[in-house]
């Protein structure tokens, strides 16, 4: 398990509030201990040893990459390359406050549900005893099962990504994230005077969607024959109209900073919409998902319960 979404906005605001106010690090990481999560606590004190030894911060969010998202070790890395690291962690914050209101929605979706047929499950055990309860967790336990492999299995996630790309709207999102967080790495470390391919791929495994990261990584090679940014990416994912083209412009005019600014900025806005009509999509489905579930549960209930009450019938 990661440190939640919601606890890294927390401390990635806590981190650009305290650097842009000229905090000392030691002083950072002593601030910072009165989080309350244990695996957040043991891997900031991995960061803190890390910085203590001189090395840069991204450093010892790499060694202590089994808390954090990815995203966010990938951010914070270049970001520091950057000289920007202080706007790094604000971007952060906002991102990830915006991704833990998601999974919120997300999880009342499931719950709420899930809820209602156990505890229908759980009284009509109290009926027909133990065994039915049992039956039915070893009926759900194979799903379950399978929906876990797709989470935490890396070979069985890659299809997931891959799937859930060519979904309509939830697609799109996916779509949408993965640009957003390439572009901010891309800008980043193009700031940071990094290798032309370097960038490529350093910006490539900032993207969550293994299957988009990918693609984008698979460019580097044509970066280092000698392709522009615009040549090399162009193939390699579903780009909107006119990223492409900017970027090729801004390439000739010497201006590519700017134009990636503008367009982070710009796929920031337009992700964030689409987050915000997925939560209220989300909202409201949870009560028809509910009233499904308790239809579902109820019909379970009556259908186990239906032989015992025929067999309790008097004869006629």
């Amino acid at each position: 398990m990661r440190v939640s979404y919601k606890e890294t906005a927390q401390i990635a605001d806590s981190m650009a509030e305290l650097l842009g106010a000229g905090v000392h690090p030691e002083r950072i990481f002593d601030l910072l201990q009165r989080y309350r999560s244990k695996r957040a606590r043991r891997a900031l004190q991995i960061v803190r040893e890390t910085v203590g030894q001189g090395l840069p911060f991204h450093e010892g969010f790499r060694r202590s990459a089994w808390a954090w998202p990815p995203y966010f070790v990938e951010m914070t890395r270049c970001a520091e390359m950057a000289g920007q690291l202080q706007a790094g962690f604000r971007e952060g914050a906002i991102h990830f406050r915006k991704m833990a209101q998601i999974k919120r929605a997300i999880f009342k979706l499931w719950f709420s549900p899930l809820m209602i047929i156990v505890a229908f499950w759980i009284a009509t055990a109290l009926i027909l005893g133990p065994g039915y309860l049992v039956a039915q967790a070893q009926s759900c336990a194979p799903l379950a099962l399978v929906i876990l492999g797709f989470i935490y299995v890396p070979p069985l996630r890659r299809i997931l990504d891959c799937t859930i790309i060519h979904i309509p709207f939830l697609g799109e999102i996916a779509r949408d994230l993965a640009l957003y967080q390439f572009t901010i790495c891309f800008n980043y470390l193009y700031i940071g005077a990094v290798s032309a391919p370097e960038i490529i791929r350093s910006a490539a495994r900032a993207v969550g969607n293994s299957e988009i990261s990918r693609r984008i990584a698979g460019t580097a090679s044509r970066v280092e024959k000698g392709s522009s940014f615009a040549d090399a990416l162009r193939p390699a994912f579903w780009w909107p109209s006119g990223y492409i083209e900017s970027i090729a412009v801004a390439e000739e005019a010497g201006q590519l900073q700017e134009i990636l600014e503008r367009l982070a900025q710009q796929h920031k806005e337009v992700l964030e919409s689409r987050l915000d009509k997925m939560c209220r999509a989300v909202t409201m489905l949870v009560f028809y998902v509910s009233l499904a579930a308790f239809a579902f549960a109820v019909a379970g209930a009556g259908m186990s319960l239906l032989p015992s009450l025929i067999r309790s019938l008097p004869p006629l």
